[in-house]
């Protein structure tokens, strides 16, 4: 009996101690980086110049909750004159509705919704409390660095809703103007899907010059991004590879 009773109480602990978090996780976010800020970070050899030239779209084949932020992030990784840049988007919020199994089926979406994006539709959810403010995905995309300094896309690595890689080829990633495209189906935003084409000009935002910012410690630190070593949120973007490619 003193065994369930402890079992019980240690149970009890966890909620109340989710429930505070919860609670004192009320106050502002942090705001994700404006185009407006300095740019820091900034590296001695010009490939911030290179990779603010390079436009890169976000783009959404369905429609998800949240706004996206005025910055796309970045840090990189070259080998030579293969670049790799992990991209890292952000999301005002995230919630399961939409046109999805769960938005048809109401009820799990309503749950989720009540628990894990907004704790009883008003305060911060358990997404927020257990992995930082708003929603953060992202994606590596290599480029081959040509003689005239611009980058020709070669592919992408990111992930479905499911959290599972997925290899994006060439002409998965880059329209007729050149720009790299990074396309979500789902509510959550993962960047893994191929339907570029099905994607609407009011669900797709592309960053270039001042937009397209070098990834801090302090961001990393403050939406709980992680690390290259250790990462947290965005995966894709911390990898600085994509399989595949020759």
């Amino acid at each position: 009996m003193s065994k369930i009773m402890f079992s019980l109480s240690r149970r009890s602990y966890a909620v109340v101690a989710f429930t505070l978090a919860i609670f004192s996780s009320g106050g502002p976010p942090p705001p994700w980086p404006s185009a407006n800020a300095p740019a820091t970070n900034i590296d001695s050899d010009g490939i911030h110049e290179t990779i603010a030239k390079q436009p890169v779209c976000i783009a959404s084949s369905t429609w998800s909750a949240g706004t996206l932020g005025e910055t796309l992030l970045y840090h990189y990784k070259r080998e030579g004159n293969r670049l790799y840049v992990g991209y890292f988007a952000h999301w005002s919020l995230e919630r399961p509705w939409g046109a999805n199994p769960l938005t048809y089926s109401v009820l799990p979406a309503l749950a989720l919704d009540m628990f894990y994006s907004h704790f009883l539709f008003v305060l911060p959810g358990a997404n927020a409390v257990l992995r930082g403010p708003g929603d953060v995905e992202g994606a590596t995309v290599a480029y081959e660095i040509e003689d005239d300094g611009s980058l020709e896309p070669l592919g992408a690595l990111a992930d479905d809703w499911l959290h599972r890689d997925v290899t994006l080829s060439r002409d998965d990633i880059r329209d007729e103007e050149g720009h790299v495209v990074l396309t979500s189906n789902v509510w959550s935003h993962q960047l893994g899907a191929r339907g570029k084409a099905e994607v609407k000009d009011n669900r797709i935002r592309c960053y270039e010059g001042e937009s397209l910012q070098p990834l801090t410690e302090n961001v990393a630190r403050a939406f709980r991004l992680g690390s290259p070593e250790s990462p947290r949120r965005a995966r894709p973007a911390w990898r600085l590879e994509v399989p595949g490619l020759e």
